[in-house]
């Protein structure tokens, strides 16, 4: 916090007398901008882990001659979570070589992070909604599959299927809860900090 209370206070002094034109040289704010990317790539290395985990899983059914539908499963969480990839990868990918470059005025670099980072959260708060909840089924169906040996058992039974969908939704919405507080707790005094100093300097 002390780094980011510098950085503001070094962004106010200097935008003060030309807030669009000033350059941003600052090497208490690229530490800032540097620790921002760091937790994203944080993120996206439990990404990678998830993807590692799921797809390994996935072929080792396969190959061993495993459930079909099981290996159907474990091909949606992968392919849901290289999607969760491909969302959020560019704007890392933006930041981080905006930051090898570091140039732009103060107003530049201050609305890209936080146009970016803005992006990146909301690109994975929606894919949250939609993953966890049918993930939470895919578990479901996961351990009927593996003891009756079919998901169709659960669809002959409107009981089983129910609670499926119950459990998909409640535990989607615990989940759903947790992932935006987790980008909150991460991003959120970023995002603050950025939008406070970006209106600043509309003033």
């Amino acid at each position: 916090m002390e780094d980011i209370n510098k950085l503001w206070k070094e962004i106010s002094e200097k935008a003060a007398p030309v807030p669009a034109e000033s350059p941003v040289f600052m090497p208490t704010a690229q530490n800032v901008f540097e620790e921002m990317l760091r937790k994203v790539r944080y993120k996206l290395g439990f990404i990678y882990v998830f993807a590692a985990i799921y797809g390994g899983w996935m072929l080792w059914n396969w190959l061993s001659g495993g459930n079909p539908e099981t290996t159907w499963l474990l091909l949606i969480m992968v392919v849901f979570t290289v999607w969760n990839l491909l969302l959020i990868l560019p704007a890392y990918l933006r930041m981080k070589k905006h930051s090898a470059v570091k140039t732009g005025t103060i107003r530049e670099t201050l609305a890209f992070y936080y146009d970016n980072l803005r992006l990146l959260i909301r690109y994975e708060n929606r894919i949250s909604a939609v993953f966890i909840p049918l993930a939470a089924m895919m578990g479901f169906s996961y351990a009927i599959i593996d003891t009756k040996g079919s998901v169709s058992y659960i669809f002959e039974r409107p009981w089983l299927l129910i609670t499926m969908i119950v459990t998909g939704v409640v535990i989607g919405a615990l989940g759903i809860l947790l992932a935006i507080w987790m980008n909150k707790v991460a991003f959120g005094k970023y995002l603050a900090y950025l939008k406070e100093n970006l209106e600043g300097l509309e003033r």
